[in-house]
């Protein structure tokens, strides 16, 4: 039986904005992907990577839930549950596909989940933090240019972060899926502000 593979983007992202070219409006995950596995059920997972101020805000713990609940679904019937499951994470989707799968591993009626896990592909994850998390010029431009935005998640993403280090040690103790690491070799800009994020051989051996 074909995968069945799922994509979280990252901070700031958008479910299907993330994987796709503006210029060409080509989204990988529906124009490029299934050439190269024509027989796989490939879906996007999306989360409020910028909350209402009105709203309670979301963590980290809350998108991981609502990943593992999804992915669930998506696998209610005997046939889908057979399916190798493939999860691509970029950036903080990494981070939450992490907390899902320790979560699935903690919960019995999941467990299920990590047996049919074949490989988990991470884009540019930054497993151990960013730098550019910590600065609070960079917490304060975004704030003030989006005004909903999570900065819960930034949170999150600090280098050097307590639960980030918790989490990587959890995850490493998960076994019997393949891992794939893709690295950034050139920094990316943040936009509307001056500031650049570079994720380092040091941040992802998470």
């Amino acid at each position: 039986m074909s995968d069945s593979i799922i994509a979280v983007h990252g901070l700031g992202g958008h479910a299907f904005r993330s994987w796709t070219h503006e210029a060409t409006d080509k989204m990988w995950l529906r124009d490029f992907l299934p050439h190269q596995v024509p027989r796989a059920r490939i879906a996007t997972f999306g989360y409020d990577a910028r909350v209402a101020k009105s709203r309670a805000v979301v963590e980290l713990l809350d998108s991981a839930q609502s990943l593992l609940l999804d992915v669930k679904l998506l696998r209610s019937t005997p046939e889908e549950q057979e399916r190798p499951l493939v999860l691509i994470g970029h950036s903080l989707g990494g981070i939450i596909i992490k907390k899902a799968l320790v979560m699935a591993q903690q919960q019995v009626d999941s467990q299920y989940i990590l047996d049919k896990m074949c490989c988990v592909v991470f884009l540019g994850v930054p497993h151990l933090g960013s730098s550019v998390a910590n600065t609070a010029e960079t917490l304060v431009s975004i704030a003030q240019i989006f005004g909903d935005f999570n900065t819960r998640h930034l949170e999150e993403l600090k280098k050097e972060s307590p639960s980030l280090r918790d989490l990587a040690q959890a995850f490493g103790q998960l076994e019997g899926f393949k891992i794939i690491t893709v690295t950034e070799g050139l920094e990316t800009a943040i936009p509307f502000t001056n500031k650049s994020v570079h994720v380092s051989f040091v941040s992802w051996r998470g």
